[in-house]
């Protein structure tokens, strides 16, 4: 366990505070990629006791507009499983970070949110299966994560924001109601 700690302590480029690929040049340099994907799952993987949150969270906003698996965006576009990492690292960082960058991040989390129920959720309360999702299974699981993790069902998990989300119910009262007429019974 030790060891493993070490080594994801001194892969963390300590520029940037992600994780990511490292290549290595003709020359001998040390080209260091930053991961959103990566980086999510090792401060998940460590819940969150992971150093340079703050770095991680501004550098994930310089990856707004990037395509993933280096940024937030995959084929031009937001996708619930994307956002859900992301605002997963935000979540954890928030307490780290300063007043600037806080509304930095919460102005980015509502892009992803507006994007979610414009784009991704559906009147019928089901939601578009995208590129990324390999089941109707994980579209639901996704999009309903990602609503979740930003506190747009329940006031009390909204860190990023005081805003009241009055269509929150409805939304809910359809996926559940979608879910349970299409049987799906993937877990």
């Amino acid at each position: 366990r030790d060891a493993l700690r070490e080594f994801v302590e001194s892969w963390q480029n300590a520029a940037t505070g992600c994780w990511g690929q490292w290549m290595v040049d003709r020359k001998g340099r040390i080209w260091k990629m930053d991961d959103m994907g990566i980086t999510f799952h090792v401060l998940s993987d460590l819940h969150g006791q992971v150093g340079h949150q703050d770095m991680i969270a501004k550098r994930l906003l310089q990856l707004d507009r990037t395509e993933f698996p280096a940024g937030i965006q995959f084929d031009g576009h937001y996708e619930n499983h994307l956002n859900w990492d992301a605002v997963k690292i935000f979540r954890s960082a928030w307490p780290t970070l300063d007043d600037k960058t806080r509304q930095q991040v919460g102005a980015e989390i509502s892009r992803m949110l507006d994007w979610c129920l414009a784009k991704s959720y559906q009147p019928d309360g089901s939601f578009k299966v995208s590129d990324l999702d390999d089941t109707l299974g994980d579209a639901y699981y996704y999009g309903v994560s990602f609503l979740r993790e930003v506190g747009y069902f329940r006031r009390e998990e909204r860190f990023w924001t005081d805003r009241d989300f009055s269509n929150a119910q409805v939304v809910h009262d359809r996926i559940e109601t979608k879910l349970k007429a299409t049987g799906l019974k993937d877990p």
